[in-house]
């Protein structure tokens, strides 16, 4: 945690490692929150987030970087995100449906909601 003094706000680090062994196959897995946690998802994120588009990466609510505090170039993201979508798989739940899944072995995630909301 570090109190950031020009505007009182707190910033939160977590440092994790980017690769993983699976237990089942022993290969090392890339395991990161990229998609879902880098600062230039907010363009493609719910309302909630808007305001902080064009924010530098370290003033928005949420960033990934490499363990050294090196930024992903873009063909890194593009490249980790062109995988995840060619390997992505629908799954079309029911009231009471539940999917379980080893978080090692799968990615997983949902597309934004569309609809009414209740």
């Amino acid at each position: 945690l570090d109190w950031r003094e020009e505007d009182g706000s707190l910033s939160w680090t977590s440092l994790r490692p980017a690769f993983h062994r699976s237990a089942h196959s022993e290969e090392e897995v890339m395991m990161n929150q990229l998609y879902t946690l880098h600062a230039s998802m907010i363009d493609h994120s719910t309302d909630i987030y808007r305001d902080y588009a064009g924010l530098p990466h370290g003033d928005q609510p949420f960033h990934s970087r490499w363990g050294d505090g090196e930024e992903f170039s873009d063909d890194e993201i593009s490249t980790i995100g062109e995988l995840i979508h060619a390997h992505s798989e629908s799954v079309e739940l029911n009231t009471g449906d539940m999917v379980v899944l080893d978080n090692t072995r799968w990615g997983h995630g949902r597309e934004p909601y569309e609809g009414e909301r209740r």
